[in-house]
């Protein structure tokens, strides 16, 4: 028989707050960020191809998505999380037993990686794992994202480094995916080989979970008051900045500016985003994440503000040449930095407290199950914006302000044959911006207590145990 019951006894073993120290878990961690910044590398594909496309076709916010869409996959992670954490070969390792083949062939990384550094690192050192994450991924990120802009774009090589103008970057796409995968095959052939893991039945005196067992943990957990409010929040929270998450970049771009511009802008904060988590983490692993998380609400919103406002008035600032002006230039990075320190901190901040309320006996699932309702409340909030900013945006005529063109193709078609362009005269974007800072402040003021009580909360109150009569 099969007793879920909430856990106590594991969890009251490590009550007692300590004080993080990297000493005897500084190889672990080196292994958590090179295997963070693999899982970045294809986040940051993701994040180019809008860019490349948008640059390229000017295609709407419709088509953009509609693209959005490609991501939505990653959120179904959690109907298989349970796998990693009850199949596996005890003499390889629990983790490793997926890393290695699932690595290979570019899979579910993702729930092993974030359960592996649950019992990878020591006790004390669980708040280096959101460190890892963050510094991992933001590294992953500029080798999928803005290395790959500027290196396949023809116009900057030709301008900074060519003495003669040819077509084409220095490498192709097709060049760029082949690498990679030859570095994921050596990685993850080193890691079978040298990174040994630890015994978790003998390291956390857990139980042996089968796959049945695991599903029913998983529905346990889901059913859990602290969770289901947490849910909440992690599905709600992002419609406060979806419009400018989701379109900043793309805005800019109708503006004038090129995407090499926009690399080059994001280059300058790759410093900052790979460092940042190892002075933030020294932060949280003091303070309570969630007190963190939610005070950074409001300067997230601010700047959010900001960003719309300088994507107002970028066409005024352009020069003869199309050109950015350089004292524009400067205050664009300052406030768009602002802005990304702020999405900085919200994330490590979520992932410390995913951590320190994560089971270890069930970290991949444990830490699937709060990444993937993440990972949803962004998804969902991006397509969703991208689409309304094209139903929100009014275009008409230029040739007869009476006739509407961003209904149909059609229309379009019928403006173009008379002669005329169509022209926006409401922009979807600002009105969005305007409703979704409306909303998150409104969602500030209602969620205050419940996010205080949640950081209360005993860790047992998130955990569950299935217990065999």
């Amino acid at each position: 028989m099969i007793e879920i019951t909430h856990i106590e006894s594991l969890i009251e073993k490590h009550d007692t707050p300590v004080t993080a120290n990297s000493k005897g878990d500084k190889r672990n961690i080196f292994v958590l960020l090179v295997l963070y910044t693999l899982q970045g590398v294809p986040l940051g594909l993701s994040l180019a191809i809008p860019i490349i496309i948008q640059n390229m076709h000017r295609s709407s916010f419709k088509e953009q998505a509609k693209f959005s869409l490609a991501v939505w996959p990653f959120s179904l992670k959690l109907l298989w999380a349970p796998l990693v954490d009850s199949l596996f070969i005890r003499k390889l390792g629990r983790r490793k037993s997926w890393l290695i083949p699932v690595q290979y062939f570019l899979a579910t990384q993702d729930i092993i990686v974030d359960g592996w550094a649950l019992t990878m690192l020591k006790r004390r050192n669980i708040s280096y794992a959101s460190m890892c994450n963050g510094a991992g991924q933001a590294f992953g990120i500029f080798l999928g994202y803005i290395l790959p802009i500027l290196l396949l774009s023809e116009s900057f090589w030709n301008k900074w480094w060519r003495t003669t103008s040819i077509p084409g970057g220095v490498i192709t796409l097709q060049g760029y995916f082949y690498f990679w995968g030859i570095i994921y095959i050596v990685i993850t052939t080193l890691v079978a080989i040298f990174k040994h893991e630890k015994d978790y039945l003998s390291e956390l005196d857990a139980v042996d979970l089968s796959i049945a067992k695991t599903y029913m943990l998983l529905f346990s957990i889901m059913k859990l008051p602290s969770i289901k409010m947490f849910a909440i929040i992690l599905l709600t929270i992002k419609m406060s900045f979806c419009s400018v998450d989701a379109a900043f970049k793309l805005k800019l771009i109708d503006s004038g500016i090129t995407k090499d511009e926009i690399a080059a802008i994001d280059l300058l904060f790759i410093p900052l985003n790979i460092s940042l988590p190892f002075f933030i983490t020294t932060f949280t692993s003091k303070e309570k994440p969630l007190k963190n998380y939610f005070n950074t609400i409001p300067y997230r919103l601010l700047f959010g503000v900001v960003l719309a406002t300088i994507v107002y008035f970028t066409p005024y600032f352009l020069d003869r040449t199309g050109s950015l002006l350089i004292t524009y230039k400067v205050f664009l990075v300052l406030m768009y930095s602002l802005q990304q320190l702020t999405v900085s901190i919200m994330t490590l901040t979520a992932m410390t407290f995913y951590a320190s309320i994560s089971d270890p006996k069930i970290g991949g699932t444990n830490m699937t199950l709060l990444t993937t309702i993440s990972n949803l409340g962004n998804v969902w909030s991006k397509t969703g914006a991208l689409w309304l900013i094209e139903f929100l945006t009014l275009k008409r005529c230029s040739n007869d302000p009476r006739k509407l063109c961003s209904t149909s193709n059609n229309q379009k078609e019928i403006c173009s044959l008379s002669g005329g362009t169509c022209e926006v005269y409401i922009d979807g974007f600002y009105i969005e911006t305007i409703i979704c800072t409306i909303y998150g402040i409104i969602w500030f003021f209602i969620f205050r207590k419940i996010i205080n009580n949640l950081q209360s909360k005993h860790v047992k109150e998130w955990h569950v145990e299935i217990k065999i009569k």
